[in-house]
């Protein structure tokens, strides 16, 4: 699970409306790896948290949600600020790999980004305060859709999902790595996106150049799911499901030549 991809991130109240009546939250992230200990705080000695924290953020009681499953990996940290309940991702907390450290500042540097371009699009985590080695969001509601029944998930939330999208494109932002997982469903319908790490903006830098690619990837994703939950389709949308992308159905092709291989030389079925 990549720090961007702890993405079971769930729930606090927000000031933004999401795109319907339902209401909007900060970011959260429920780790499936939390730990048990709670940091101490700022006044004991064997406090442990995020790295690199300044004032209010280092007054805060922080536990751990995801250690990393391995060096390659960042922390992520829950905490509460009053009745605010906060999420920070934090590279500096852990000595890591050096090829990996640059691909998850790099990631990081996107979330950033993004966070920033999306700051009055409802649904989206609200940034509270980033450094070189961390970012510091709002604790948003909700479980992945992943994890809800195919027949539980009313179309309407199927078309608040869509309209975030959709606004996230207004910015000239492209997430790139829409799924399932990055994407919260509440109690009541409410819906927020979560992991930005891939994220570009289309007007600058590699944006300018897989913009495109990544939107139509978005895009693509939006009637997958669609399509997953039973959702009525555009005919936009069915199009792009009749024709896949380039990197879906090559995707297919390996999987389909790598399981024949293995069927040949007598490994699995």
């Amino acid at each position: 699970m990549g720090l961007g991809s702890v993405a079971k991130i769930g729930a606090m109240e927000s000031t933004r409306a999401a795109p319907s009546d339902s209401p909007s939250g900060p970011v959260g992230e429920s780790g499936s790896e939390a730990a048990e200990a709670r940091v101490a705080g700022p006044g004991s000695s064997d406090a442990a948290g995020p790295s690199g924290l300044r004032a209010p953020w280092s007054d805060v009681s922080w536990e751990l949600l995801h250690g990393g499953r391995n060096d390659t990996k960042g922390c992520v940290w829950e905490g509460r600020l009053g009745e605010r309940r906060l999420i920070c991702k934090d590279l500096g907390s852990r000595a890591l790999r050096p090829v990996a450290g640059l691909r998850r500042r790099w990631a990081l540097r996107n979330e950033i980004r993004a966070l920033r371009l999306l700051d009055s699009v409802p649904g989206v985590p609200r940034l509270l305060d980033d450094w070189p080695g961390g970012v510091i969001m709002e604790w948003v509601p909700g479980t992945p859709l992943a994890g809800h029944d195919r027949k539980g998930v009313a179309p309407e939330v199927l078309d608040r999902f869509a309209a975030i999208v959709a606004a996230v494109h207004a910015k000239d932002v492209v997430i790139g790595d829409l799924h399932w997982r990055n994407v919260l469903v509440g109690d009541r319908g409410e819906v927020h996106l979560v992991d930005f790490e891939l994220a570009q903006d289309r007007r600058h830098g590699l944006g300018r150049w897989v913009g495109g690619y990544m939107s139509r990837r978005d895009l693509f994703s939006v009637a997958r799911l669609r399509r997953r939950y039973g959702a009525p389709l555009s005919d936009e949308q069915q199009a792009l499901l009749d024709k896949p992308p380039f990197w879906r159905s090559g995707y297919r092709r390996l999987k389909r030549g790598l399981r024949n291989l293995g069927r040949r030389v007598g490994v699995g079925d």
